[in-house]
């Protein structure tokens, strides 16, 4: 929506339900003719006020003396010989600037990476949304584990017409219901990608294995591999998140069927292709870790 030029409009005009209008440079008239635009790869820098810092916690001088978070921008569109950015890149560059950390700034999970500018590195995940942050993480994934567990492993949660955490997931377990195309890719590389994150978190960041067993449990649970498929490449990484956690029994289960899929790859895909790869890596893989649980 926010290609076309009467959503961004709304933004920066209205105030539905009492909501605040978004800070935009743009005048109605540009925003009218807001198109795709050559552009070539740069370094945005984005002030940040003491008092971001302090609102988020960051007492690291060698952050907070720097004042300013720096993004690579990379292009959208084009080929090797021109490059642009989309009318949206431009109008969330111009947002994330004028907003000028009055307001939070949240890109929805089920919207694609490349959409976030090259703010990635910033990014933190909350439940299903990542939230802009002024500190930098580029060792991995980033994630408020409170929000985010309590968001995707809340027990109990049921329709309340007060706010509470955790999200209600039914339907995608359920075999009587039909999920088409659209809705089968969401789950993949939106809803699973997040279990994973936060899976993953527990284990690296906080060496909790349980815990990291509890979610990939509660993925499954949510969005059983019976009812939507996972690509081969994505159930490894499923399975070998559950081996370094500890999880042997439960990676057996899984890495033959895998194996199978891999295979079958090698057979229907063009020698040398990113997924013939993909097949041969994870293959091999797959047998240093079983060849490591037979050696224990």
């Amino acid at each position: 929506m926010i290609n076309t030029n009467w959503y961004p409009k709304q933004l920066k005009n209205t105030t539905p339900y009492g909501s605040q209008k978004v800070a935009m440079s743009y005048t109605d008239d540009q925003l009218d003719r807001l198109q795709p635009t050559e552009w070539k790869p740069r370094v945005i820098e984005l002030p940040v006020p003491k008092n971001v810092y302090d609102e988020f916690g960051i007492k690291d001088t060698a952050i907070t003396k720097q004042g300013k978070i720096s993004f690579l921008m990379n292009a959208t569109l084009g080929d090797s010989k021109v490059k642009g950015v989309r009318a949206q890149d431009l109008l969330i560059k111009d947002i994330v600037e004028q907003n000028k950390w009055q307001r939070p700034i949240y890109f929805a999970a089920t919207c694609d990476a490349g959409s976030r500018i090259g703010l990635d590195d910033y990014l933190q995940l909350e439940g299903l949304a990542y939230r802009l942050t002024p500190e930098k993480f580029d060792k991995g994934e980033n994630v408020n584990v409170n929000l985010t567990s309590n968001a995707l492993l809340g027990e109990n949660v049921n329709p309340n017409k007060e706010f509470q955490r955790g999200f209600i997931i039914k339907g995608f377990n359920d075999p009587k219901i039909f999920l088409e195309e659209n809705q089968e890719r969401v789950v993949n590389y939106s809803y699973r990608i997040v279990y994973m994150s936060l899976a993953n978190y527990y284990m690296t960041a906080q060496r909790n294995n349980e815990m990291a067993i509890k979610t990939l449990d509660k993925m499954e649970e949510n969005f059983p591999t019976s009812k939507v498929a996972m690509d081969f490449r994505m159930h490894y990484q499923v399975a070998e998140i559950y081996y370094n956690a500890g999880a042997r029994e439960k990676f057996k289960s899984m890495i033959t069927g895998i194996e199978k899929e891999a295979n079958d790859v090698l057979t229907s895909e063009k020698p040398g292709s990113y997924e013939v790869q993909a097949a041969q890596y994870i293959l091999q893989r797959a047998r240093e870790l079983q060849d490591s649980i037979k050696t224990k």
